[in-house]
């Protein structure tokens, strides 16, 4: 239930969101869902849709996503 910040390839800090983090996520995942990429964060929506994706290193990317999917100001 509620939104889940997924890490891939990387630690974040909680952004309001229960956090669950892969920091190796092995070969499979990462040809799937990082490419080229070193990390991915993803937002998922408790209806299982991504909310949004980013990398680790834009800081408050789930915090402000969150506020975004909940259709509230980032700011407030």
């Amino acid at each position: 239930p509620g939104f889940t910040l997924l890490c891939l390839g990387c630690e974040a800090a909680r952004e309001g969101a229960r956090t669950v983090a892969l920091p190796d996520p092995g070969p499979e995942l990462r040809a799937r869902y990082l490419g080229d990429a070193s990390s991915a964060v993803y937002l998922i929506r408790p209806d299982q849709h991504v909310a949004a994706r980013g990398t680790a290193r834009e800081p408050g990317l789930g915090a402000a996503a969150l506020a975004r999917a909940l259709g509230r100001d980032a700011a407030s």
